[in-house]
């Protein structure tokens, strides 16, 4: 009965995921994650006195299926679509990028930034909108960030624009391919804050 318990304690962290299972050979790397990074963003310590009328509130972008996940998608000119072998965002694109308008949004307009997920605290602009593309063309070997912004002010209407920005892939793996969107992303991002900036 000992050993019994003592197999099914180990198939439990197996299932678990707290032990790696690699007969007959040295034990497998870990898949390293990869994430956005804002080119600027707002400095630590930094702060706003939240005004209602001057906050912006991002909520998250929709996003169609194929970027609806973690992994890296690959556009062909056929209308196919592959994903990078061995590449995994922390989140789907959709959330990465919401985070990074954030920081950028901040940085370029001064203006306090609130996430849904976090406060229910009034804003007089929304941006909301769907990324459409978050991947890589694989003829023009280049990082495709595209984004159909719609920003609401309060008393004032709703605006909409489409946001494209690309950036070269000397080869399409998973480190050229990511720090390309990360490029790309953060052009479009700078794009929308200097758009709410100047947005009546």
């Amino acid at each position: 009965m000992r050993r019994i318990a003592l197999i099914m304690a180990g198939l439990a962290l197996i299932e678990a995921g707290c032990v790696n299972v690699n007969v007959g050979g040295k034990p497998a790397a870990p898949l390293p994650l990869m994430t956005l990074t804002p080119a600027t963003g707002m400095p630590v310590d930094a702060g706003h006195v939240l005004n209602a009328d001057s906050a912006v509130r991002i909520d998250a972008p929709l996003s169609p299926s194929p970027i609806n996940v973690t992994r890296i998608p690959v556009y062909g000119s056929d209308g196919s679509i592959s994903y990078v072998r061995g590449a995994f965002w922390t989140d789907p694109p959709a959330t990465l990028f919401r985070a990074l308008l954030g920081e950028v949004v901040v940085a370029h307009t001064g203006r306090a930034v609130l996430d849904p997920r976090v406060t229910s605290a009034r804003a007089g602009t929304v941006l909301g909108g769907t990324l459409l593309r978050f991947g890589i063309d694989e003829a023009g070997h280049q990082a495709v960030v595209t984004f159909d912004a719609i920003l609401t002010r309060n008393g004032q209407g709703t605006f909409t624009r489409r946001f494209e920005a690309r950036a070269p892939v000397a080869a399409i793996n998973g480190t050229n391919s990511a720090a390309a969107l990360n490029d790309a992303a953060n052009q479009v991002a700078a794009q929308v804050a200097d758009w709410i900036k100047a947005t009546p």
